[in-house]
């Protein structure tokens, strides 16, 4: 005789498979995200590093350093900060900010990125 009933294991492996087949796609997810996160502050570390160095270098000649750049320049390094506090998820907003502030430098000093952009597209 048949009850109809196919007991609780059935529910609970179909719950734990529904929930590791949820779980793959979002394994892709944080690991893309992290990857994402860690090239952007290595661009930007490298970016704040080449531009220190084209600074020192170029410090013969009559280069302007106003305010702004050094702010801008401060700016980078504090947001590079908090998205490295925050992780890939929640310092998303702060490394777009560094990154803005990346191309800033680059639009209104193009004298100085000049060879910090040459120099990042080589490597």
């Amino acid at each position: 005789m048949e009850t109809g009933y196919t007991g609780w294991g059935f529910y609970l492996i179909s719950a734990v498979l529904g929930f590791n087949l949820m779980c793959i796609p979002l394994w892709f997810l944080v690991g893309n995200l992290r990857r994402t996160h860690e090239f952007g502050l290595k661009q930007l570390e490298t970016f704040l590093h080449l531009l220190e160095k084209e600074r020192s270098k170029n410090r013969h000649k009559d280069v302007r350093y106003d305010p702004e750049l050094v702010w801008l320049i401060d700016e980078i390094k504090a947001q590079s900060e908090k998205a490295l506090g925050l992780g890939p998820l929640w310092g998303r907003k702060h490394t777009s900010m560094a990154q803005m502030s990346m191309h800033i430098i680059s639009e209104r000093y193009p004298e100085l990125a000049e060879g910090v952009n040459d120099a990042m597209q080589r490597s």
